[in-house]
């Protein structure tokens, strides 16, 4: 059976383009547009990992952390959010700060996501390299523009 990602992001060109990178890694994605959609998502169904954009409409990032690290505090979380600008990397590492595994500050190398999905989450059967909510280090690199 595939391991289930949850993968939360507003910009549709985005969650599309993780979602099949990760598919084709061999991932089954579902996929959330905001912060309520991923809670409902959640409370319906098992994942094994989350993937989630911090700035969202109805609920953002750091609020489905919140929520999610409450109800299962051992879900690998990771956060990504956009820019390289110093708002975003604050509030990334508020994300980490309230549980938040790792962090990926958009623009990222699609490789940089798998890797850290791959550190947090094992093969299926597999022994995970780290445990479920110890820090990882902050990746930063490039994904392509969805312009």
């Amino acid at each position: 059976m595939k391991q289930q990602i949850l993968l939360t992001d507003d910009e549709e060109l985005i969650r599309v383009l993780l979602s099949d990178f990760l598919e084709q890694a061999g991932y089954a994605v579902s996929m959330a547009t905001n912060g309520k959609q991923a809670v409902e998502l959640f409370e319906q169904n098992r994942f094994d990992l989350v993937i989630v954009d911090i700035f969202m409409p109805e609920s953002d990032g750091l609020e489905v952390i919140r929520t999610l690290r409450a109800r299962e505090p051992q879900l690998p979380i990771i956060a990504i959010s956009g820019g390289g600008c110093m708002m975003s990397q604050s509030i990334l590492n508020v994300a980490k700060a309230l549980g938040a595994g790792c962090i990926l500050s958009k623009p990222f190398e699609m490789q940089m996501l798998l890797d850290t999905v791959h550190d947090l989450l094992p093969p299926a059967g597999g022994d995970r390299l780290r445990p479920a909510n110890a820090p990882c280090a902050s990746r930063v690199a490039a994904l392509p523009n969805p312009q």
